[in-house]
């Protein structure tokens, strides 16, 4: 997207760039999840071959025993998408930046590097926004906070709406020029 000869063509392309990225990112995303499931899955099949008979059979009586398991699993496929869109947007909208605002700027590497480690540590703390919903515990410097049931739900709607802001700010750095 952001190198030639693809992003000459994505450059001279006559849709807003937000749709362009909205695009490419929904695209990579569903090609790496797609994968990484089928991976998964893979393993987890072989495990149960590998563990014998009777124990995929008593895993899987123990998942349909338990129906409030099924929202838990699928909120917990939500989070694990929804935080891989919002590692790609950091990515994107670190290189959007490097690209348009830091280009040609001394140090201009190092400057991307401490925008992203930013982003991260912002990320990090909004995470405390979902404490309402799970139990926040303290190990030294570092905070956990354990969620479960409905705290899922809200902590994939923040992690959703990060991803939002920042596709936002890297279609708008894309609207300017990028250096190519």
């Amino acid at each position: 997207m952001f190198a030639g000869p693809g992003a000459y063509l994505q450059a001279l392309t006559p849709a807003p760039r937000r749709k362009i990225l909205l695009a490419s990112v929904i695209t990579m995303t569903l090609m790496d999840i797609i994968s990484m499931a089928v991976v998964i899955t893979g393993e987890v099949l072989m495990s149960f071959n590998l563990a014998g008979e009777g124990v995929g059979a008593m895993v899987w009586q123990a998942l349909r025993a338990n129906a409030s398991e099924y929202m838990s699993v699928l909120l917990s496929i939500a989070l694990l998408i929804s935080g891989y869109l919002l590692i790609m947007m950091v990515i994107m909208f670190c290189i959007s930046v490097r690209k348009s605002m830091l280009y040609n700027k001394p140090a201009g590497g190092w400057l991307t590097a401490l925008l992203a480690l930013g982003i991260s540590y912002a990320i990090s703390l909004s995470s405390f926004i979902v404490a309402p919903f799970g139990v926040v515990s303290r190990f030294g410097m570092f905070f956990t906070i354990t969620i479960g049931g409905m705290g899922l739900l809200a902590c994939t709607l923040l992690i959703l709406i990060e991803a939002a802001a920042l596709f936002i700010l890297t279609s708008k750095l894309l609207e300017r020029k990028v250096n190519i």
